[in-house]
């Protein structure tokens, strides 16, 4: 993912169509004010620490930018970016002084300070304590949509990458195998890998019953019996197939209809609370399943009998990857 960064930061200073694009929606997406497009660049986080005070850190990262002016022209502009950073008041210590997690936010701090067109951060927030941690994302957020800098965020941190984002691009290998709003990738994986990598999911191998034409809902079946599931386009009849039904969206049923689609019974085995939910590990037929609820289950207890339902749509259907498990 570094190479990555690197590549986006290369093309950006040598691509002029490559500038164009991102200078576009830089301007397309926020009224801040303009400056001269040959002083914007790529603003990159990197984390080796100068052993030089705070402030000067900063005025060589704008000198580095555009100029020894910029410093006189906008002095507030180190002191606002080191207090957003969690930093005020230690303008002057040198940064060798910092702890890991302080010296990281001097990296974001060095490198907003410039108020690039294009952002590159590589985990920024990888080395915080949750509560800093929370804050500064919440906070990050704010400042990009406040400047309308493009910002290309990498992380192994789903839930970040779900929080922070406009768009994902789920990659693996050097490819991208999915691009879309975070809640397509999340509800919605192409594969998989997306369905395994974007967060918890159950996944379930089966074979199709009929060929699918178009986006449908079709039955397929599966160890656990025949399950009602969401495919988003054509699929052969007999084909393989592998499920993903995230936990959260499988439902423990109190009373259910014979109408009812995708009721499936089941024992709990395991119980553990999950920040304010309740998850289970229920086994269907030698299957075990997860399945989160809210923490007012209280009632379902290790070895109680419960019914499943799994929405359709909900379930969704992907095609087998072979040596995938």
């Amino acid at each position: 993912m570094n190479l990555l960064a690197r590549w986006l930061a290369d093309r950006h200073a040598r691509d002029p169509k490559f500038k164009q694009i991102i200078q576009r929606a830089r301007r397309q997406g926020s009224q801040s004010r303009r400056r001269s497009q040959l002083q914007r660049r790529a603003g990159r986080v990197f984390y080796s620490a100068r052993p030089v005070r705070l402030r000067q850190d900063h005025d060589f990262a704008l000198r580095g930018r555009i100029g020894a002016a910029a410093g006189r022209k906008d002095p507030a502009a180190r002191p606002n970016c080191l207090r957003f950073v969690g930093l005020g008041g230690l303008e002057n210590r040198p940064a060798t002084q910092l702890s890991g997690g302080q010296q990281q936010r001097v990296a974001l701090a060095r490198a907003l300070v410039k108020e690039p067109d294009l952002l590159l951060l590589d985990e920024p927030l990888s080395n915080l304590d949750t509560k800093l941690r929370e804050r500064m994302r919440s906070e990050l957020k704010r400042l990009q949509r406040e400047l309308g800098i493009t910002t290309v965020y990498v992380t192994h941190d789903q839930m970040e990458g779900v929080l922070l984002s406009d768009r994902i691009a789920v990659m693996n290998g050097g490819r991208i195998l999915q691009l879309g709003r975070p809640g397509e990738i999340y509800d919605q994986p192409n594969s998989q890998f997306v369905a395994d990598f974007m967060g918890a999911t159950n996944l379930l191998s089966g074979t199709l019953r009929t060929e699918v034409h178009a986006a449908a809902v079709e039955l397929v079946d599966t160890d656990i019996g025949p399950i009602l599931c969401s495919f988003a386009g054509r699929m052969a009849c007999g084909s393989q197939v592998v499920i993903s039904v995230r936990p959260e969206n499988i439902k423990i049923a109190k009373e259910s209809r014979l109408e009812d689609n995708n009721i499936i019974d089941g024992r709990v085995k395991e119980r553990s609370y999950y920040m304010g939910l309740v998850e289970y590990t229920i086994d269907v037929r030698g299957r075990e399943l997860k399945v989160r609820a809210a923490a007012d289950s209280a009632d379902i207890n290790g070895n109680s009998a419960v019914r499943l339902r799994l929405a359709p749509e909900k379930c969704v259907a992907i095609a087998a990857q072979e040596g995938f498990r």
